[in-house]
């Protein structure tokens, strides 16, 4: 009996053994191929091989969570963070980045990054993206149904485009795409109740300023608006967010594109066109003898000024004629607008004869 015994407790050791030898020869847990390759496209996408710091980049499957930058989840399965700033990553961002499926950091600023930036709808657990400080064009991608972000900083690219709808991240904090390319209206910011920071100046945003969210998370001096064209119309709330009272104190003015006249001197006109801070002006007139002559005068708005000289055109379409184009005949002088609002300027036409324009009201 006692043989027997020691018989069955050296045969449950020996099983004990094998056991454990079995599980601890298990592979260890490895992020999915999708992420891997997303990884690997990244690397190639932006010259890896020329990055600052590469450490254990391209090591073998399995490894991904051990390389220079990439975090992931304590299981060791998914990738938590990429996080490359000032590394020197030179090209475009993969549209493979949309398979890091539970990323929640995602950090590539101040680095010679060019092209757009990828689709993001893909990342539902995104919190934190910054891509500042590179060369980036194109619009921004749709934020749409990213309820994790927090986040958002562009700023310093050369995007183009409107500025997407935010309402879609909810818990959107802080969002920065000032010094940009951006053009159009500030979507509306309803139901952000978290936005604690938003800066767009620096762009060519037009428009109406919306409304801050009600109630606001928007703290004192963290937002900007300014430069940009837009409207110049009084916001407490805004002068708040911005610590500058008017908030449009560094806006210059946008004016209203259409027809301006002096209603004094019924019979003239000044066509004004504004864009992107260039402002084109065509001038309906007549020579001292009687015929009608128009002008054509273009340059930038600056400090809400525009001065520019006034040439002359001639020989070009009649309205029943095979086209022609028009020569151009010298010039008349310079001719300057003083703008105080969108609907009010002073013009001064050579020889320094000035009045007050504004548009026409049909």
């Amino acid at each position: 009996m006692i043989a027997y015994r020691a018989f069955r407790a050296c045969l449950l050791a020996a099983l004990c053994v094998l056991n454990v030898s079995a599980w601890s020869q298990q592979p260890p847990p490895r992020i999915p191929t999708s992420e891997r390759r997303a990884l690997l496209t990244l690397y190639a996408s932006t010259q890896g091989a020329s990055w600052t710091v590469r450490t254990n980049w391209l090591g073998a499957a399995g490894s991904e969570c051990q390389w220079y930058g990439v975090v992931c989840n304590g299981g060791g399965d998914a990738v938590n963070v990429v996080s490359l700033p000032n590394n020197n990553l030179t090209g475009p961002l993969p549209d493979e980045l949309n398979a890091l499926t539970h990323l929640g950091i995602f950090d590539v600023s101040n680095n010679r990054l060019i092209g757009p930036i990828p689709a993001l709808t893909g990342l539902a657990e995104l919190g934190n993206f910054n891509v500042a400080g590179n060369q980036l064009t194109g619009s921004i991608p749709s934020l749409y149904g990213l309820a994790q972000l927090r986040n958002f900083i562009a700023s310093d690219n050369r995007l183009t485009g409107a500025i997407p709808n935010l309402t879609g991240t909810p818990l959107i904090s802080f969002f920065h795409v000032a010094n940009n390319q951006l053009t159009g209206a500030i979507p509306a910011l309803d139901g952000l109740t978290h936005l604690s920071g938003f800066n767009v100046g620096g762009n060519q945003l037009t428009g109406d300023v919306p409304s801050v969210p009600v109630p606001t998370g928007l703290q004192a001096g963290r937002s900007t608006l300014c430069p940009n064209y837009l409207n110049h119309t009084a916001d407490a709330a805004w002068n708040a967010a911005t610590g500058q009272s008017p908030w449009y104190a560094n806006c210059p003015i946008a004016p209203q594109a259409g027809l301006w006249w002096n209603p004094a001197e019924s019979g003239s006109g000044y066509g004004l066109d504004f864009r992107h801070g260039v402002l084109v002006v065509t001038v309906y007139s007549y020579t001292e003898s009687g015929p009608p002559i128009w002008y054509l005068a273009s340059g930038p708005v600056i400090d809400n000024v525009f001065t520019a000289t006034l040439d002359k055109y001639q020989g070009g379409q009649c309205i029943s004629c095979a086209y022609r184009p028009t020569a151009p005949n010298g010039n008349d002088g310079t001719i300057s607008i003083f703008f105080t609002s969108p609907t009010k300027a002073t013009m001064i036409l050579p020889g320094g004869r000035n009045f007050p324009i504004v548009p026409q009201d049909f």
